[in-house]
């Protein structure tokens, strides 16, 4: 497909450079994959840190499985041992969904339908040999296995909270899912906030500002990218913080999956 590349004005740092990894073998090597929905098209996305930062996005056979509303097709996860991207889709407008197809998009662009999941999946992560993702406006951790079947694992913050989504993303290194969401019960504001597969441990890192971010961990650097302007930023997973490196007026991903 064709490819765009962008670049940003930042401040070098002394993180690693991003490690490329394989996605839909055989389809080229990106560093994470996202859903741009300017063009409803999914796109290979490698970031190369620098000074400026820049980014080549390249076009991904796949079609939009459902007419979707503007947040949807979402919910990206990559499994590393099939090479299978999940994602999930709905054509309901706003928040008012009780389900959201799961599917799998193959190398060549082949789309499976796995089956449904409870809610709107706006940000999931794939671990374990399961799709993890929290049910939007609620605090709701759910497991869904590669057989379509979704089971709920706990209420994270005891029906505290109620998050709207953002991104979840896994990181191998402490074995705790990230997530990024605003809290609907307090005005909106932003959360940044880690948990255990198992629902235990919930903790907030973050709980200022506005907006969310979508989430990939590529390298071992956490990248955030803005779903409304298409600014990227790194992420630092202690605390929650964001710094920009540009990307502004590009593609708008709707989700992440590295």
């Amino acid at each position: 497909g064709d490819s765009l590349v962008i670049a940003a004005h930042a401040v070098v740092s002394d993180e690693p450079a991003v490690t490329a990894r394989p996605y839909c073998d055989p389809a080229p090597i990106f560093d994470m994959v996202g859903f741009n929905r300017l063009d409803d098209k999914f796109y290979g996305i490698d970031i190369t840190p620098g000074s400026p930062y820049s980014f080549s996005f390249t076009e991904i056979p796949g079609p939009d499985t459902a007419p979707g509303n503007e947040n949807s097709p979402n919910g990206l996860a990559f499994d590393d041992a099939t090479e299978l991207l999940y994602f999930s889709s709905n054509n309901t407008p706003g928040d008012g969904v009780t389900a959201s197809a799961i599917y799998t998009l193959a190398g060549g662009g082949a789309v499976t339908y796995v089956g449904d999941a409870p809610g709107l999946v706006a940000g999931a992560t794939f671990a374990g040999g399961h799709y993890w993702y929290v049910k939007n406006r609620t605090d709701d951790l759910y497991m869904v296995d590669t057989a379509g079947n979704a089971t709920k694992v706990a209420d994270m913050a005891g029906d505290t909270v109620q998050l709207r989504f953002g991104d979840v993303e896994f990181n191998d290194a402490d074995g705790m899912i990230y997530g990024s969401a605003v809290d609907a019960a307090a005005g909106s504001v932003r959360v940044f906030f880690k948990v255990a597969p198992d629902g235990a441990g919930y903790t907030e890192l973050l709980r200022a500002g506005t907006g969310t971010l979508q989430l990939a961990l590529v390298g071992g650097v956490l990248y955030g990218h803005s779903a409304g302007n298409g600014e990227f930023f790194t992420v630092d997973p202690n605390t929650g913080g964001a710094t920009s490196i540009g990307g502004i007026g590009g593609p708008q991903f709707t989700d992440l999956a590295p």
